[in-house]
């Protein structure tokens, strides 16, 4: 069975190179957010959620 169409488009398969480190972290981040990490991604690149640079400070 199909999945239903969520953004007014049909999503299409996709592939994403990651380190295992950053994949457990997306999975994390996806988690708090109580989503996928597909539906995660998905709302990344729809500018729905924002995604902030961490700041460091010079020691």
């Amino acid at each position: 069975m199909a999945r239903p169409i969520k953004h007014g488009e049909k999503k299409a398969k996709k592939t994403v190179y990651v380190t295992d480190d950053s994949w457990e972290v997306l999975d994390k981040i996806a988690d708090e957010f109580m989503l996928s990490r597909s539906e995660l991604i998905e709302m990344i690149g729809q500018r729905r959620l924002k995604v902030s640079r961490e700041e460091t400070q010079a020691a």
